[in-house]
Formats: C-alpha cells, structure tokens, sequence
C-alpha cells in the first residue's frame, strides 16, 4: 500500500493555484470536449484507480475495512493537492473532508458522496466476489461475457469501449462518483482549464446506512462548512438515460445555472425535487446550505443489488460533466 501511495503522490501533483481572469469561463460543451480528449489518454489511470478503490469492502458496519476505504480516500484526496481533514465517528467510517481554494473565486460548491456500500448477499453474486472487480461486454442478462482489464503496452494506452460494464460492490455508487470528480480534476489541470469556484468535498462512510451520525459530525465543524452550494453526487440516470438533476432551492437563476452546465455539457437532462426522505438533504438543509444533486450513473446497475456494475460510458459523461460544473458554476 505504502509504494501504490507513493505512485498516486507522483502521479498526480497537486492542483496549480490560478487567479481568475475578468474572462468568462470555458463553456461547458468546450470543457466536456477538453475532458473527452484528456481521458483518452488516461483510460487506464482511471480505471486503475477506481478499481483499486472498488476491491476496499465498503459496508458502513465493517469497521476495520470502512477506515481502511477512508484512509485510501484520504490519500486520493491529498495527492491532488486538497486540504484534508478527518472527522472521527467511533467504530465507523470517519467523515472525510476536503478544502481547495481558487484565488480571487467569489462562490465555494461543496460536493457531496459516500463512500460506503450497502452489505449484500455474496452467494446471490455469480462469482460469489463482491470486491474483486470484473468486466463485461455488456449486461450478463444480454449476454455478456467476461473478458480481462486492457493493459496499455509500447506506450500506447489501453482501450475501453463504453458499452463494457465494471461489475463490482458499489460501482454505480459513491466511489465511482468521487474517483471522476477527482478525474476531472486532473483532467482540467491537465488543459488548463481553471477552476470557477472553490472546492469542498465531504465523503461520508454510512451514506447507505441513513447517515446516523452525519448532522452531529459535521455541527462539531460548522466553521469549516461555509458554502454557497452543497451538490450531491448521487443517485441514477433517469428511464430515458438521461442525467439527472435534483433541486431543492428556491432560487432560479442558480437552478438554471446548474441545469444549463449540465445539459451543455451532456445534453437534456432532467429535473425532479430532491426527496424527501433523503436523509442527506435533510442534514444539509438543517445547516442552511441550498441543495442540488447531479446524477450520472446508470439507471439499470443493478445497484445495491447482486451483480451490480457501472457502464463505462457513464463514468465517461460523468467526468466531463463533474468538470463542466467545477470549471463553469460562476454566478
């Protein structure tokens, strides 16, 4: 673990401080195609990175493997250059926050995920290996067929084609959607895009387990959670394969805003109020934060059921939409 630490703290160099320029920001639909062209190149980083993350037992109640998926976490979050901090909770997965500033940024969004996974049945899962990665042509009921991870060779990346499918305990879920919002991190510095706002990021560890300790957590660290936006990184595309936005604010021009990213970063997107009973929302509303989500993960995942997986064209707009909102929510 100490030497794949090590290679992460290489790889990726922490994020460039850049004032922001009286110049308007990149337009979504520019960044999306920036993004596209950087992770053609980077295919194999991300889904390295991503399963490596995935093979961590994640249930909320798995003390000892939800503090190791934190403290993995925290080494991803640290060797992107973000500020971090760890909010203990005895016998479980601490909260995980993380701070980057943008010089001269007049609004800060504060991301939200977990990082933790509901416990299933490993006898319902055809190889009975929750957290050993696997991929598939396509969907296994549509006939698909198990074939190994590509490995770049000569230099030249590995190829990954959108319809194969990760099959993996969380996939579709939180760690999926924090490894591409730190992919369109790297992903922006790597074309110079700047970023819009400032960065915070909190990533819970019982997020499927109702977030019992969630509001008393985070109210020991009212200081640290200032914000003009809180968005949730959750939940799935809609029937149609659509993304996803959820609101639950009363102010307009910054809906507009968030929908405008995402659909000129990804085209029509939906919008549905965030529900009522999520448990999340509700905390965050407590603390006076407006709320939106955005979701990008497949709708027929099968998530938190047997077998699930995420299709690799999701994460793909994923990323370039994580990058549209982080280079484009200037209001």
């Amino acid at each position: 673990m100490q030497r794949i630490a090590a290679l992460f703290v290489l790889t990726f160099l922490p994020y460039p401080a850049q004032a922001q320029k009286s110049t308007p920001p990149v337009p979504p639909a520019q960044v999306a195609q920036e993004v596209h062209a950087w992770r053609v190149g980077n295919e194999d980083r991300i889904v390295r990175e991503l399963i490596e993350f995935l093979t961590i037992p994640d249930a909320a109640s798995d003390t000892p493997n939800i503090q190791r998926t934190a403290a993995r976490l925290v080494e991803l979050l640290e060797a992107r250059g973000i500020e971090t901090h760890v909010f203990p909770i005895a016998g479980r997965g601490p909260v995980v926050f993380g701070k980057l500033i943008t010089p001269e940024a007049a609004r800060t969004v504060i991301f939200y995920s977990h990082y933790d996974g509901q416990p299933v049945d490993p006898a319902a899962w055809m190889s009975g290996k929750l957290f050993e990665p696997a991929l598939f042509t396509k969907a296994i009921e549509g006939g698909g067929k198990q074939i190994p991870f590509p490995r770049g060779h000569s230099g030249r990346p590995g190829v990954y084609e959108d319809e194969w499918r990760i099959h993996a305990r969380s996939t579709p879920g939180g760690k999926s959607s924090i490894v591409m919002l730190l992919a369109a991190l790297d992903a922006l510095r790597a074309r110079n895009i700047p970023l819009a706002v400032n960065l915070k990021v909190i990533f819970e560890g019982e997020g499927e387990a109702a977030s019992p300790n969630l509001e008393r957590t985070l109210g020991l660290h009212k200081n640290l959670l200032d914000g003009d936006l809180l968005l949730m990184l959750a939940g799935p595309l809609d029937s149609s394969g659509q993304p996803v936005v959820t609101l639950a604010m009363g102010d307009a021009h910054l809906s507009e805003k968030i929908v405008g990213v995402v659909e000129g970063a990804a085209g029509p997107a939906a919008r549905v109020p965030v529900p009522e009973n999520n448990m999340p929302a509700r905390v965050f509303a407590n603390l006076g934060l407006p709320i939106a989500g955005v979701a990008i993960v497949n709708s027929h995942g099968h998530d938190n059921k047997d077998n699930e997986y995420v299709r690799l064209g999701e994460l793909w707009r994923a990323l370039e939409v994580y990058g549209a909102l982080l280079a484009n929510l200037k209001w």
